[in-house]
């Protein structure tokens, strides 16, 4: 959702044609006399960066009932019909997770929020439009783009000022599905599911492959053996241990995660060269578990390496003074954590560092182009997982989390 190709591949469907779009903005902006003039599209992501969706960006211009003429820009997410897309994903439900998201659960916590004087600026996500199921499941959002927020690309990694803001979102974000999770437990009944337990078929052999082949790889760096030693063992139940990881914890301290809260799932505003918002995109991961997963995944993927290396917890503690911040406005004052115990959080979770920071994070550092080419087959993935861990960049920030990992006993 983040880089716009246009491949004629992806080109919007023929049923999404102005009356398809009139019934969705009618509906979304709550305006019969909404008329539909003209509809343009293009791929609204690489094949790199959204494995679970088709997008599409779609211009549209419509005319009001004054008479004025507007132009809107929507991103169309659909469930992905055959091909390698459908493979990865088959069997699990996360194309209806993010569609509950944004229909059902975002709403709520946005009221919530809305009373302790959080407006429109502490939004987390685009607007919803519209969904439906025919002729195949979608959802119609809100082009973040257009609204003149931009994605940052991932080679450099996020400097401390976007980190800031990215922890403090998150931060009230987990504060308002805390309050969620108490007052009205049945709406969020459906987001106890573990997506890695549902998606076991497709994701299983794509990220053992994967940290196969980076053990493989460390092997032969001088000096790194042992972690690849203690990476092979582990490779047989490293997916059940991710399971394990991902799972509800019965007297635990649980949030609702993002769930895939990683670089190419966010886009920042900008005000005189400061960056001053940010929005989350792509929810079709989210589930009720520690928040540990969501840092250890954001914090092992998207810093720079100057920023992960020298505030790691500087930016670990901005998150805990505003969780604890809100979760007191929110009156939830008997759901607070302390900093020891959200570091305790993060141990117990410490292999999921080791899997963000080895699978998911050279997808951030990749050649898109490239990568988009690899993915269409089976053996083009595992070539780009090769390429991917051999790339100077990764190689040279990995070898300072291999340390990090040993050290905290991650790995």
């Amino acid at each position: 959702m983040t880089n716009c190709a246009k491949d004629s591949r992806h080109r919007a469907p023929d049923w999404m044609d102005k009356s398809f779009f009139q019934t969705a903005l009618r509906s979304g902006y709550q305006d019969t006399s909404l008329q539909v003039i003209s509809v343009n599209s293009e791929s609204g992501a690489t094949v790199g960066d959204n494995f679970c969706s088709n997008i599409y960006r779609v211009t549209v211009e419509v005319q009001r009932e004054n008479a004025q003429y507007e132009k809107r820009s929507l991103i169309v997410k659909c469930q992905p019909r055959g091909g390698i897309i459908e493979e990865l994903v088959f069997g699990a439900d996360y194309f209806n997770t993010e569609i509950q998201m944004y229909t059902r659960i975002l709403p709520e916590m946005q009221h919530i929020l809305s009373k302790v004087s959080f407006g429109d600026e502490r939004m987390f996500c685009t607007k919803y439009i519209y969904h439906g199921t025919e002729p195949l499941q979608y959802i119609i959002l809100e082009d973040l783009s257009f609204l003149e927020y931009t994605p940052v690309e991932g080679l450099q990694g996020l400097d401390y000022s976007h980190c800031v803001l990215v922890l403090k979102s998150l931060a009230r974000f987990h504060a308002a599905s805390i309050a969620l999770l108490s007052n009205k437990p049945k709406l969020v009944e459906s987001f106890y599911g573990n997506p890695y337990q549902a998606g076991r078929s497709g994701l299983e052999a794509v990220i053992k492959s994967s940290l196969r082949s980076f053990a493989l790889e460390i092997k032969t760096w001088p000096g790194y053996e042992t972690y690849s030693e203690r990476l092979l063992k582990l490779l047989g139940n490293c997916f059940d241990i991710l399971v394990k990881l991902n799972n509800f914890k019965e007297g635990g301290f649980n949030v609702l995660t993002h769930g895939d809260l990683w670089i190419n799932n966010m886009m920042f505003k900008y005000h005189e060269g400061a960056v001053v918002d940010v929005k989350f995109i792509d929810l079709q991961f989210s589930h009720v578990t520690s928040p540990a997963i969501d840092l250890h995944y954001f914090m092992h993927t998207s810093l720079s390496d100057e920023v992960h290396e020298y505030y790691f917890y500087d930016l670990l503690n901005t998150y805990h003074t505003t969780l604890i911040e809100t979760l007191n406005l929110l009156d939830c004052r008997d759901k607070r954590i302390t900093f020891q115990q959200l570091e305790k959080e993060l141990d117990d979770h410490g292999f999921y560092a080791v899997y963000s920071g080895i699978h998911v994070h050279p997808l951030a550092l990749r050649d898109s182009d490239n990568l988009d080419k690899d993915f269409r087959d089976a053996d083009g993935r595992a070539k780009s997982v090769d390429k991917l861990h051999t790339s100077p960049h990764f190689v040279k920030t990995v070898k300072r989390l291999l340390v990090k990992f040993g050290e905290r006993g991650w790995l």
